[in-house]
């Protein structure tokens, strides 16, 4: 795919050749006012089309034609109308409309049989299609701040349904066919008029863990004296009280000099975790002086409420931080019967100067999501905020290059490219990443640049998917040293895949080059794989 200096790169046959190559269409925050002839010109290899933040008014009716689509984005745009044709997308699994200015949708919409997420808040919506209830493979269902006044009876036809949001709108009445939805897990109804609810919803819904009906007519005494009330408490239980002791507090300051006392304090306190909920639940570690760097063991209680099924893997995101979440592998030890967290564990506490004493505080959010709260040594709150803002502010943090430093230690060893340590690194993207195409860059690790002699090469070789990119490097004087950063040609590599603001990308050194000769065949090329922020891999 060569260096986008080149003219023949910006045409738009070169543009639909590589859109159909890797089957992705990310034009974000382009400006763009009408969907592209060149987009539809993809055809039937497009499978990912994002036209985030623009301000197109209306879809083409030719948007049927790409029958292979899986995923449609047009949130933050100015459309008023979803066109009959968008029926004929029977792949299409998400389709994410919020932020626009639509009244009403198609009763086409039903014949999406493989959508799994709806997402279509903050529009002008009056009432939902019949067809909604057709739907019968969506897992999640957002309608919030619309103008409904009602959701369709036909919606307990949507029988994979596990979440749905109705926020924010005038809804007066819930059909009694949502006692239908066997899978729902969470219902949120804020901001309504609700008065009361269908008799048997906590009854048949035994799925059901989290009802959030803040702002409604509706009382307490009555949801409490709905059927199966007793049960549906029983399910979601009382969350752990987070009311720490100060005493406890005090002492996490010493950790360093009395592990024994930490070990029996937190002993005391996991046993006094009686009352537990799945969605919401809350439990807490405590970094321990000579506790396992590579793991961290998860409550037995918690193993037990949320069962087999779901400790495959998790993803962590800390609290206040507004990162993408990280993948941490969830194994069984044999030998106790444990579960712990394992791979990606040690490249999370690291990221996150995770130390002795450190008291950290997991809320399991459902589908295996937890938000993490961190106490240091001073017993108050970490602020990651603060961290990433100055990280952002100057050239590449040296967090960015940990953020999964390990993630291909065990390839770059086995194809012996140098010393491990400095043959890869990885950079969660920010907006100084992508911004405009004459203002894109992105510095790479000091100590990466001085391994591979950055400051005596002119150009690297980025691949990925089978193709590459070629991207010139630029050279600038900082107090510390030289500072290099890929610049000419990284906008098209980051065009071209898609890549947007909380992905992480991980270079790691395939070929080395020769610095002497200079010839194609002595490229220096980085093999590049991206985690996106949704937690889907590119490579």
């Amino acid at each position: 795919m060569g260096c986008c200096s080149s003219r023949s790169a910006d045409s738009p046959a070169s543009r639909v050749t590589r859109w159909r190559s890797t089957g992705i269409v990310a034009l974000r925050d382009a400006r763009l006012k009408v969907v592209p002839n060149e987009v539809l010109q993809v055809g039937n290899s497009l499978r990912i089309l994002d036209l985030t933040n623009n301000k197109i008014a209306e879809i083409p009716q030719e948007v049927g034609t790409l029958v292979n689509m899986q995923r449609l984005v047009l949130a933050g745009n100015l459309v008023e109308s979803i066109p009959a044709n968008i029926g004929y997308l029977r792949n299409l699994k998400i389709l994410t409309l919020d932020r626009n200015k639509i009244s009403v949708l198609p009763e086409e919409l039903g014949s999406l049989s493989n959508l799994q997420q709806l997402s279509i808040s903050q529009n002008s919506l009056s009432r939902l299609p019949k067809s909604v209830g057709d739907l019968r493979n969506m897992l999640l269902l957002n309608v919030s701040d619309n103008k409904l006044i009602a959701l369709p009876e036909s919606i307990g036809g949507c029988s994979s349904l596990e979440e749905l949001q109705a926020n924010g709108n005038s809804i007066e009445d819930v059909p009694s066919s949502i006692c239908n939805l066997v899978c729902l897990k969470s219902l949120s109804l804020n901001g309504n008029r609700i008065c009361q609810l269908p008799q048997n919803l906590l009854k048949d819904c035994k799925a059901l863990q989290n009802i959030s009906l803040h702002d409604n007519p509706i009382s307490m005494d009555q949801f409490q004296q709905m059927d199966g009330f007793t049960e549906f408490e029983a399910r979601r239980r009382k969350k752990f009280d987070k009311q720490i002791d100060s005493n406890v507090m005090m002492t996490l300051a010493h950790s360093a000099c009395c592990p024994d006392l930490l070990q029996i304090l937190a002993q005391r306190m996991e046993d006094q975790m009686a009352n537990l909920r799945l969605t919401d639940f809350e439990f807490f570690r405590i970094i321990l002086p000579g506790s396992s760097k590579t793991k961290l063991k998860l409550p037995y209680k918690f193993a037990r409420e949320l069962g087999d099924r779901e400790l495959r893997e998790a993803r962590l995101r800390v609290a206040g931080e507004g990162r993408r979440p990280w993948d941490v592998k969830v194994f069984d030890d044999d030998v106790s019967g444990d579960v712990y967290l394992g791979r990606g564990w040690q490249e999370f506490a690291r990221a996150h100067d995770l130390r002795d004493g450190h008291f950290l505080i997991f809320r399991y959010d459902g589908a295996a999501a937890f938000t993490v709260t961190v106490f240091d040594e001073t017993m108050c709150r970490r602020d990651y905020r603060r961290h990433h803002d100055a990280a952002g502010t100057g050239s590449s943090s040296s967090s960015d290059s940990s953020d999964a430093a390990a993630a291909a230690a065990a390839t770059a060893a086995a194809e012996g490219v140098g010393d491990v340590a400095l043959s890869q690194f990885a950079v969660t993207l920010r907006q100084c990443n992508l911004e405009d195409k004459q203002a894109q860059y992105l510095n790479v690790p000091m100590e990466f640049q001085e391994a591979h002699e950055y400051a005596r090469r002119e150009k690297v070789v980025l691949r990925m998917r089978g193709e590459a990119w070629t991207v010139r490097l630029k050279h600038s004087r900082r107090e510390r040293g030289q500072r290099t950063a890929f610049r000419y040609g990284w906008h098209r590599f980051c065009v071209d895949n898609g890549l947007a603001v909380g992905d992480t990308c991980f270079f790691r050194v395939l070929r080395e080059g020769d610095l002497r000769r200079g010839g194609a065949a002595d490229d220096h090329v980085l093999k590049v794989a991206v985690r996106k922020a949704d937690g889907t891999t590119l490579e």
